[in-house]
């Protein structure tokens, strides 16, 4: 019976029926342990099974050591294994072997993972227990998976603890991830109250427990129910449960747990107390001849000593010889009182058992293995644990588990560091494999931190081969730059220049690939400086031979989509791309160069051509996957679909791009999404909801200051708040060009349509003699975020302020009949506002003719597409 939850199974049998219906969700029960969170779930799966469900449940060990997509792979062996999917569901590791490895494949995999979900003939109840113990990829799969549920008949459930200050970052990710996924359903468990107190003793005990008692014992238990259950029973032992004036003597309970499960356990026979010891010390699930050996017992003095503990159940039995105890606190409060020198000895026991049974290949038990060695490493089990954490490592990496496997080479170079100091090389090559994995996973800032204390080390050791092999690793190709925009790394540009002038000048491919790395630091550097590293760069690479080389670093060079080198970034772009076609090269570089294109179309005002060659990108992606690849196409294609109008695709592509970005590189991830909202608000209605979001995301990302600025002035402008806009351009130096770089088309843009409706004509003229030569170019922000339309249109407008209204009448015309061509409709509306309040104003003949009809046109379209403050600027001009 369960007690005191009703509200929360409520909700958890709402979204239950919802996915007997077809509307499949996830729930997150959150609380802190010993509350109650799996005795809610078992409820939950009790009555699904009644509704014809199947149910999996996979319980995550808080070691951390597992192999990667652990509790994937459990829940996966239970669905197949009940018979309800049409395919195998293809372990990681099998699915690695029967398929070839291409960047960020992990993806596909997910893929796959949610087409067999879809295969399924009954509808499933999947739950994992105590995520937060879980892998990194275990949750990068949960996260992929809760966002595609809404249209099939399974409901996930997972338990999870409160975060902490040490909780890992994949945790955090994806609890954020779970959060916004549409329809999940948010369980908070909290202690019980004092009525449920009472209920929970009366069913329990069978004894009629007076108020006061029950009170007491709620209010030294917070009501959470494992501490109710071992207070209640400890109190029931020593006769105080029905005796209100005898349970308040009772001394025996502090505010926490670890004194219960004492008291609980000092009754336990002396040999059982011994064997609890070492099996906390080894983890909450265990098994018992491991345990045994540790504890150097014979197998059956083993048994004989478990069963009093399962007896009063501190243990249960998991079969197979396994066992666990009945909760994580009972665990962690023996493991505390183990001393630092006892535990380590213990955890090198497990190390050893574990590797001598399993023999000179770990295979999956790699994981275990190393986490008791690390533990265990001042027993003497240092080696040991190197040689598991790399063999760990592999076999993540081979399972497309990046973050796992960096988490691995991470214990590696910090034993190789403690226990063998004197090992450079192999330090460097670890930290080389380190940087390697965190770049797949994306997680750049880290992969760039290990890439420079491996140059470090190989300059101290003075191994210029390691050195360049170190330094390549920054260059790993890329369609977005490695670092915040407007930042460089001054002392990642010093190791790069030095590296550079130490390697063999006749070393082509070593010299290109750190020079290309140098490129990319160097993104948001001196342009002078880029200039020259750019050319000497490529130089090298065609004099390697070497094509992969070659497209590699012209990719590299192809910085941070600079207006100025448009075409440069076109032709680059088309030999790269016959670079792949011509020698076979992997479709990475292929999918990087045509997204790269299809910029330079987009730019153009080329949006079919654009389109085209994103499609193409789609397709490879879809092929290769990677979290980054899937987000970036994202960002596109939710930038285009707003300029085309299709307001609800482009908020859809945006938030799944957020999502998927915040999974990755996560920098300046909230300016980048509230950049796209606020360009919708900007045509539907909403900016004085959303300015406030967008000055804390500007905040957060200040080397956006100039580009977030300018699109702040355009947007109150655009709601009618003249005296707001100024006040956000003054602080302005109209003098200081733009950054020749994404930024620069719209944000030069915004600022001269704010500047013209201010009436600045020094600001006006100042900004419009720099956007002159890309009069035909489309404003965007490189691949995501808003767009200022067709720069003609501000040209256009700043021509009337400084009184040239033959230019005027040109710009106009060619603005309208563009937006017109590429079908953007809020800026067509705009174009033709503005031409028909000019028309209006210069009257000559049939100017009122035709800016009346402009302004109808205005009227149709602002009422199709619901363009608010277009409406609202045109009805003013009937004034």
């Amino acid at each position: 019976m369960l007690i005191g939850r009703h509200g929360e199974l409520a909700a958890l049998m709402a979204a239950l029926a919802g996915a007997a219906a077809g509307r499949g969700a996830a729930a997150v029960v959150l609380g802190e342990p010993g509350v109650g969170k799996t005795r809610l779930v078992e409820e939950v799966a009790a009555a699904a099974r009644q509704r014809g469900f199947v149910t999996a449940w996979a319980r995550c060990p808080e070691s951390g050591a597992t192999p990667s997509f652990w509790s994937a792979t459990h829940l996966a062996e239970q669905v197949r294994e009940a018979g309800v999917v049409d395919r195998v569901l293809v372990p990681p590791d099998e699915y690695h072997q029967s398929s070839e490895v291409a960047p960020g494949a992990v993806f596909a995999l997910y893929r796959a993972v949610v087409d067999t979900l879809r295969s399924a003939k009954v509808p499933l109840l999947l739950v994992i227990d105590d995520l937060q113990w879980a892998d990194a990829d275990s949750l990068r799969l949960l996260v992929h998976v809760a966002g595609e549920l809404t249209d099939l008949s399974i409901l996930v459930v997972v338990t999870v603890r409160p975060l902490e200050d040490d909780s890992g970052v994949a945790l955090v990710d994806a609890l954020g991830a779970l959060s916004r996924t549409p329809g999940i359903v948010q369980v908070p468990l909290f202690g019980l109250e004092k009525g449920a107190v009472s209920e929970w003793l009366a069913a329990r005990t069978g004894v009629d427990v007076p108020s006061d008692v029950a009170a007491l014992v709620h209010d030294r238990t917070g009501g959470n129910p494992l501490f109710v259950k071992e207070l209640s029973e400890l109190l029931a032992s020593e006769g105080r449960l029905t005796d209100a004036s005898a349970a308040r003597a009772a001394t025996a309970i502090p505010p926490g747990v670890q004194f219960v499960v004492r008291r609980r356990v000092a009754r336990l026979p002396a040999p059982t107390q011994q064997l609890l010891t070492v099996a906390s010390v080894v983890g909450r699930r265990f098994e018992l001849t491991v345990v045994a050996t540790v504890a150097e017992e014979p197998l059956d003095a083993a048994l004989d000593a478990l069963a009093p503990a399962l007896d009063a159940g501190l243990v249960v039995d998991e079969e197979g010889g396994r066992f666990r105890f009945s909760h994580a606190l009972v665990c962690d409060a023996l493991a505390a009182e183990v001393n630092s020198v006892r535990s380590a000895r213990i955890h090198a026991a497990v190390a050893r058992t574990v590797a001598r049974r399993t023999g000179p290949v770990l295979g999956s038990s790699a994981a275990l293995v190393a986490h008791h060695a690390m533990a265990g490493a001042m027993a003497g089990t240092a080696e040991l644990a190197i040689e598991a954490s790399t063999e760990a490592a592999r076999l993540a990496s081979d399972q497309f588990g990046f973050e796992d496997a960096a988490g691995h080479w991470a214990r590696v170079v910090e034993s190789l560091a403690s226990f063998r100091p004197g090992d450079l090389a192999g330090r460097i090559g670890a930290l080389c494999n380190l940087a390697a994995v965190r770049f797949e996973a994306d997680l750049v800032e880290a992969a760039r931190r290990a890439a420079l204390e491996a140059m470090e080390l190989a300059e101290v050791a003075g191994d210029v081969a390691a050195l360049g092999r170190a330094a390549a690793l920054l260059g790993s190709p890329h369609l977005w730059p490695n670092q915040s925009y407007g930042t460089v790394d001054p002392r990642c540009i010093a190791a790069l220049r030095r590296t550079a002038d130490l390697l063999d000048h006749g070393d082509f491919v070593s010299r290109a690939l750190v020079l290309g790395a140098l490129a990319v630091e160097l993104t948001y550097g001196d342009s002078a400086a880029i200039e020259g590293v750019r050319s000497e760069a490529v130089e090298a690479a065609r004099a390697s031979g070497d094509p992969y080389v070659l497209g590699r670093v012209m990719l590299n060079a192809s910085g941070p989509l600079e207006p100025t080198k448009l075409a440069e970034r076109r032709r680059s772009a088309l030999e790269v791309l016959e670079l792949v076609e011509t020698h076979g090269l992997d479709d990475h570089l292929a999918l990087i160069a045509r997204f790269q294109l299809a910029l330079t179309h987009y730019e153009s005002a080329d949006h079919d051509g654009a389109a085209s060659h994103i499609a193409e990108c789609r397709a490879v992606a879809d092929r290769i996957g990677g979290g980054p690849l899937l987000a970036q196409l994202g960002w596109f294609q939710g930038a285009m679909a707003l300029a085309h109008g299709r307001y609800e695709e482009a908020q859809a592509l945006c938030s799944e791009a957020a999502l998927r970005y915040r999974r990755t590189r996560r920098m300046d991830a909230d300016l980048m999404e509230m950049a796209q909202v606020a360009a919708i608000a900007a045509d539907r209605g909403g900016i004085d909801a959303t300015m406030p979001r967008i000055r804390a995301a500007a905040a957060a990302s200040p080397h956006y200051g100039r580009l977030a600025a300018e699109f702040s002035g355009w947007l109150v402008t655009e709601a009618g708040r003249l005296d707001m806009a100024a006040s956000v351009v003054d602080q302005i130096d109209t003098g200081i060009p733009f950054a020749d770089d994404y930024t620069m088309l719209s944000a030069a843009t915004y600022g001269l349509h704010t500047r013209v409706s201010l009436g600045d004509i020094a600001g006006a003229s100042a900004i419009a003699s720099q956007l002159e030569p890309f009069e035909g170019r489309w404003a965007a922000t490189g691949s995501g975020g808003g767009s200022a339309g067709l720069v003609g249109l501000a040209l256009a407008r700043s021509a009337v302020l400084l009184g040239d209204t033959e230019r005027a009448r040109t710009l106009f015309d060619e603005a309208v009949a563009g937006h017109e061509r590429l079908r953007t409709p809020a800026w067509l509306a705009r174009s033709l506002l503005y031409q028909g309040r000019f028309l209006l104003d210069m009257a000559g003949p049939g100017d009122r003719s035709r800016g009346e009809d402009a302004l109808r046109r205005v009227e149709a379209l602002a009422s199709t597409h619901d363009l608010v403050y277009v409406a609202r600027q045109v009805a003013e001009s009937r004034r």
